[in-house]
């Protein structure tokens, strides 16, 4: 992916809608998903620490997505009632217009990756009773 990314125009980091090129914030968000989701720590942290000083100030809700993706990292090392607290800050700090679909969706990614023993931790449930969400929901 960064091979084929080298190849494309630049472009803004807000322009994701351009014909035939992709911002650098797109393949670092993509990147920081995707090595966050398959377990390479190192790697989702360099592409997330990338990713956020690629996105400007305003666009918020990015970099929201970026600051969920870490929550999920801080569980899945082991530090689940830093990471839920990393994930409620994050989205407590948006306006409730930008607690979007997919914000929600990266709000719920923290909470599965917290491992069957951490579900009755007392920071998760605080977490999931502050998103309104219930088990098996």
């Amino acid at each position: 992916m960064e091979q084929r990314w080298d190849r494309l125009p630049a472009v803004a980091p807000d322009d994701r809608l351009a014909i035939g090129a992709w911002p650098e914030t797109a393949l670092q968000h993509t990147a920081a998903f995707t090595y966050t989701h398959t377990g390479d720590a190192d790697l989702a942290d360099r592409a997330r620490t990338a990713a956020l000083s690629l996105y400007p100030p305003a666009m918020r809700r990015q970099r929201a997505q970026i600051e969920l993706l870490t929550a999920v990292g801080l569980v899945q090392n082991g530090e689940i009632a830093a990471g839920v607290a990393h994930a409620a800050q994050t989205v407590q700090a948006l306006a409730p217009a930008q607690r979007t679909t997919t914000i929600q969706r990266g709000a719920r990614m923290v909470l599965d990756a917290v491992p069957d023993e951490g579900i009755t931790q007392p920071a998760v449930l605080e977490y999931r009773d502050a998103l309104v969400l219930r088990p098996g929901e």
